[in-house]
């Protein structure tokens, strides 16, 4: 069973997700988040953002933050064919 799999039925079984077809592949399955899952990832936000910081933002120089954020921003948004 490959890794994901084995994951997914995991949050499963403490209702933090449930299966669901998926829309356009009748093949395979989504996993979508339950409000027990929502909560759950909330909760978790403050310690996973500090723990990003920690391992990461604090290792990059300040004069570099600027750079990356706006090309962080970019992926995130898709940008456009001139943009890549």
């Amino acid at each position: 069973m490959p890794r994901i799999t084995r994951i997914i039925e995991g949050l499963s079984r403490h209702d933090l997700v449930r299966k669901e077809r998926h829309g356009l592949d009748a093949r395979g399955s989504e996993a979508v988040l339950t409000d027990a899952g929502l909560r759950a990832m909330h909760a978790a936000q403050p310690a996973h953002l500090a723990s990003v910081r920690r391992r990461v933002l604090d290792h990059i120089p300040a004069d570099l933050l600027p750079g990356i954020a706006e090309t962080l921003a970019r992926l995130a948004g898709g940008g456009t064919d001139a943009d890549r």
